[in-house]
């Protein structure tokens, strides 16, 4: 079953109530920029979330929530790589936690990424109908429970960001500070906060999924623990480069692909060139269901308009569009030509077997 598609129009929690009213077995990928969660079903309840962030990872959640050391966590790595085992397989055998810890801490961690999804507003998602492997430690949730929690969290957010408005937000310790106890992830979020710190900064020192993070910060602001110092606006557009490399790198399906590598495939300005051309137009429902910006832009596949006319300059708007060509690529419904068809067909031989296909393509 070939089944994709963008947040914007089908968000998270459609993609898990679908899973789970249609008991569906396989994986589901989401992508964002340099974000990649893979979310694993068996006959749709939510098996295993693997991201590709390094501050989700299942180590990192148990030593930021207090349930192990940092030298624990460590000897533990350590094991996993010369009896090449899971970490929590790990875990168990060196004796470091028991069985039910592992299952019950495996199974928070993975609750909190699969619920950071509901806060992704963009991004591109598809899904891989074949099975997920069974795990000698496995998770089993049910996707209800995530729905509600995850709407809360929505909510939850909304509120957190009136007071700390965006990531450019400065911080540092306030007057009440030490006044009451904390847990391991506020204690870390005071500990990196001894100097004036902003938000941007503060969270890849402290680390674990996003809103649980933004959520801690917001309590001790609350308690006076840490004081606002300035809001600074938060500057951070989406470049023109990862969006376009994106192009080339999403539509990769491996598990070894890196989104948003420091070194482009392309120079830059080659990718712009790209000119796209539609091999199978969408239902005329979806075209109808779009923005007349994003069905300008859709419009413009003619196999002579290249993607630096296309593109918006606006950064919100672009990132649209590019998901947009994003899912037609993954459908396989566009042909990306490196120069205008008519060029194309110039520059080939008369023998050559692309002829045809060419005038095909122009039909």
């Amino acid at each position: 079953m070939e089944f994709t598609g963008r947040l914007g129009v089908f968000p998270a929690s459609n993609l898990l109530q679908w899973a789970h009213t249609e008991r569906v077995s396989g994986t589901l990928v989401v992508r964002r920029s340099q974000r990649e969660k893979r979310v694993g079903f068996r006959a749709g309840r939510i098996v295993e979330c693997r991201s590709n962030q390094p501050q989700e990872l299942y180590g990192q959640f148990l030593v930021l929530h207090g349930y192990l050391g940092a030298d624990a966590l460590a000897r533990a790595l350590a094991h996993c790589r010369t009896h090449r085992q899971p970490l929590g397989v790990a875990l168990h055998d060196l004796q470091l936690l028991d069985e039910a810890a592992i299952r019950s801490t495996l199974s928070q961690a993975s609750t909190e990424s699969v619920q950071d999804l509901f806060l992704w507003r963009q991004g591109l998602f598809y899904f891989e109908d074949r099975g997920v492997g069974v795990r000698r430690l496995e998770i089993d949730l049910d996707s209800t429970e995530i729905l509600l929690e995850g709407t809360r969290w929505i909510d939850e957010s909304a509120r957190i960001r009136r007071v700390l408005v965006d990531d450019g937000v400065v911080l540092s310790l306030g007057p009440g500070v030490g006044k009451t106890p904390y847990t391991p992830i506020e204690r870390r979020i005071l500990e990196s906060s001894e100097s004036e710190i902003s938000l941007r900064d503060l969270y890849p020192m402290v680390g674990g999924v996003h809103f649980p993070f933004l959520s801690a910060v917001s309590g001790l602001v609350e308690r006076r623990a840490l004081e606002i110092v300035r809001s600074g606006a938060d500057h951070s557009p989406v470049s023109r480069e990862i969006d376009l490399r994106e192009i080339l790198l999403s539509v990769e399906s491996s598990d070894d692909v890196v989104v948003g590598a420091e070194s482009a495939i392309f120079p830059i300005e080659a990718i712009e060139a790209l000119v796209p051309l539609w091999i199978q137009r969408p239902p005329a429902k979806e075209i109808d269901a779009l923005s007349i910006e994003q069905r300008g832009f859709l419009d413009g596949f003619d196999g002579r308009t290249t993607l630096r006319r296309l593109l918006s300059p606006a950064a919100e708007t672009r990132v649209d569009q590019i998901e947009l060509l994003l899912v037609e690529l993954q459908r396989r419904n566009v042909l990306l030509l490196p120069a205008s068809i008519d060029d194309v067909e110039r520059k080939l031989d008369e023998g050559s077997g692309l002829r045809g296909l060419v005038k095909r393509l122009r039909g």
